[in-house]
């Protein structure tokens, strides 16, 4: 990302703008990247604890719950603290953790294919503050890129 912004500012032209857009576009492609919760394993045994069990279950399978839901739905389980909640929340946690991790191997992929990187590790993509970057050196530019990657 740093190269790009470097090149742009030594070199302002149209050819290193696009550059710089076509890196920001990647990165928002890279943090938009759903996390999907379906596959992960082990969602099948929240069935066994009953009907609120089965009904998670049914919930997290239709696409209703994002990491945060899920979550917040496990610390609730937490606090009515019988021993099928905290199972429950167990179970929610795992899910969570595992569809987390499953994002963040698919963001590296995208990302080694798409920068070119190797050995990219377990970046936080979402916490890479492009626009902030920019707008610190150019408000104008930031516009310019946002506007245009949208």
């Amino acid at each position: 990302m740093t190269t790009p912004l470097i090149d742009f500012y030594l070199t302002p032209n149209q050819t290193n703008f696009d550059k710089l857009k076509r890196n920001v576009t990647i990165l928002k492609e890279i943090v938009a990247l759903p996390i999907d919760v379906k596959p992960v394993n082990g969602i099948a045994d929240l069935q066994r604890y009953g009907d609120q069990g089965r009904m998670l279950y049914d919930m997290i399978t239709a696409g209703l719950f994002g990491i945060d839901a899920l979550l917040r739905n496990a610390e609730t389980q937490d606090l009515l603290g019988q021993s099928g909640n905290r199972e429950i929340a167990r179970i929610l946690r795992r899910i969570a953790t595992e569809a987390r991790n499953q994002q963040r191997n698919q963001q590296s992929r995208i990302a080694t294919q798409r920068f070119g990187i190797n050995n990219i590790g377990n970046v936080e993509w979402e916490k890479i503050l492009w626009r902030e970057l920019i707008s610190s050196l150019n408000q104008e530019l930031a516009r310019k890129i946002d506007t245009e990657t949208q």
